[in-house]
């Protein structure tokens, strides 16, 4: 308004025009060129806020279960090695890729220093539930295609076999 005052009251055209963003960020893309005609309601540049940024992880069908709203993350990007940003899940998104047979979850992050950008890759290491169980070696099940079975020492050298159900596996076994 400001600058549309100033050329009403000096009844003169200018060469240049200043346009004020109604809010600070960075330019993340430019539209505009010099020379080029505007329309009202033409985006000329699109701003972002980058003090908080957004990452997008791929989570697996099978370890979605372990996923909900509000779980905590740790995102390491190759440009800072040794360093971790904290974020929590914000979205899951409602499909499932059927090709990597995976869901995007999306972890919203503090980015005080503006050292995340857009477009940097990132690994995120979510932190689920606590769950309890037994746990056993991977070598220790026997697994026949139609019986999952364990064998429990029964002492003096004997053993017995007993019907388990196999839950989660662990990423070492």
């Amino acid at each position: 308004p400001s600058e549309l005052q100033a050329i009403e009251a000096s009844r003169a055209p200018r060469q240049a025009v200043v346009f004020r963003a109604p809010a600070a960020g960075y330019v993340i893309e430019k539209r505009a060129i010099q020379g080029m005609h505007v329309e009202p309601g033409q985006t000329l540049y699109q701003l972002a806020d980058l003090s908080v940024v957004w990452v997008e992880a791929a989570v697996y069908e099978q370890d979605l279960s372990l996923v909900a709203m509000g779980t905590r993350g740790r995102v390491t990007v190759d440009a800072y090695p040794g360093e971790s940003f904290a974020g929590r899940v914000v979205h899951v998104h409602p499909t499932l890729d059927e090709q990597t047979r995976s869901v995007l979850v999306r972890l919203v992050l503090d980015n005080p220093l503006d050292r995340l950008k857009p477009g940097m890759y990132a690994q995120v290491e979510l932190t689920g539930p606590a769950a309890e169980g037994l746990v056993i070696p991977p070598d220790a099940l026997v697994d026949t295609g139609r019986r999952q079975l364990v064998f429990v020492a029964e002492g003096d050298g004997y053993f017995s076999p007993r019907d388990v159900t196999v839950g989660r596996r662990l990423a070492d076994g």
